[in-house]
């Protein structure tokens, strides 16, 4: 659906509409959807209304707005709610909402300053400058992706460099051991032994003890 500014034909009660669009209601009953409309203030005060649909047959609730009525917001991370009078209403989007609060604070200006009904051609140039700002709004197809509020961290052994073109791998510490001078024989060496070359172990009989050669 798209914002309205214009009234609908045929139905007098919406000739002071400044801004209407579909929303949520919040209340006793629950949560429902319902259509708001805001409308022009007329002798010192201005009123907001919401139907059960946009043919704007049904009326479901009708607030008075004066200089002491409380408009708020709800602070959070693309919050779209905001609070009129003790009623709690939630709109598609962040953008919208501050559109919503915007036009009902100049509405709220307006009375402040005792302004004086506003003539068919103020209202129109009201619901101009309203249409002006609806134009603005960022689409409401489909949600752009949001980005990880908090991303998650990258592992530090990624960033080990990997063996490839203009990179060699990274060197292996040789664990072999090394010979002690003395006995001929093998010692368990630490990290920083060097490897030797192997050395036969004779037997008694002077032949090593490995497989025999195969015969020719």
């Amino acid at each position: 659906f798209q914002l309205a500014v214009f009234p609908l034909p045929g139905a007098s009660w919406t000739a002071t509409r400044l801004l209407a669009g579909y929303m949520l209601l919040y209340d006793d009953q629950g949560v429902s959807l319902v259509y708001g409309e805001l409308h022009a203030h007329c002798d010192n005060t201005a009123g907001f209304a919401a139907y059960e649909d946009d043919a704007c047959k049904v009326q479901v609730v009708h607030l008075a707005i004066d200089t002491n009525t409380c408009v708020s917001e709800r602070v959070g991370i693309d919050c779209s709610c905001f609070s009129l009078g003790d009623h709690h209403f939630s709109t598609r989007t962040c953008a919208e909402k501050m559109l919503w609060l915007r036009a009902i604070s100049n509405v709220k200006v307006k009375l402040r300053h005792l302004a004086a009904t506003p003539s068919p051609t103020e209202l129109r140039f009201y619901r101009s400058a309203v249409r002006e700002q609806i134009n603005s709004l960022p689409p409401t197809g489909e949600p752009e992706p949001v980005p990880a509020l908090l991303p998650r961290r990258r592992s530090n052994l990624s960033q080990l460099p990997r063996a490839g073109p203009g990179l060699s791998a990274l060197p292996v510490m040789s664990l072999q051991a090394s010979p002690k001078p003395d006995s001929g024989g093998f010692n368990g060496g630490g990290p920083n032994c060097q490897a030797s070359e192997p050395v036969a172990l004779l037997k008694d009989n002077g032949s090593d003890g490995g497989v025999p050669p195969p015969a020719e």
